[in-house]
């Protein structure tokens, strides 16, 4: 909501505002959680694409959004999660415990 409320607010000094959503990322700040074999196999399962994220890839979705070719984006949130929030949870999956 922050997002969209800034989206309003702002555009019409034609600032756009827009988020990122990431899924688990493979960075140093994910690394005590995931150097653990099966919490990072449980990352990867629960994911539909069957892998994490990256930090270029994340990085690659906020250029786009700051780019000339995303000028008409405003309010938008981007998830980059690999599907994953639009997929059901599933009893397997980490989310269900």
């Amino acid at each position: 909501m922050l997002t969209k409320g800034m989206a309003i607010e702002l555009g019409r000094f034609n600032i756009n505002v827009n988020a990122v959503g990431p899924s688990t990322v493979d960075t140093d700040m994910c690394a005590d959680f995931l150097n653990d074999p099966e919490q990072r196999r449980r990352e990867e399962e629960a994911n539909p694409m069957k892998r994490l994220g990256t930090a270029r890839q994340i990085g690659d979705a906020v250029v786009f959004l700051a780019s000339e070719e995303a000028m008409q984006v405003n309010g938008h949130l981007l998830m980059v999660d690999g599907g994953l929030s639009v997929k059901a949870a599933q009893p397997e999956d980490h989310m269900e415990r």
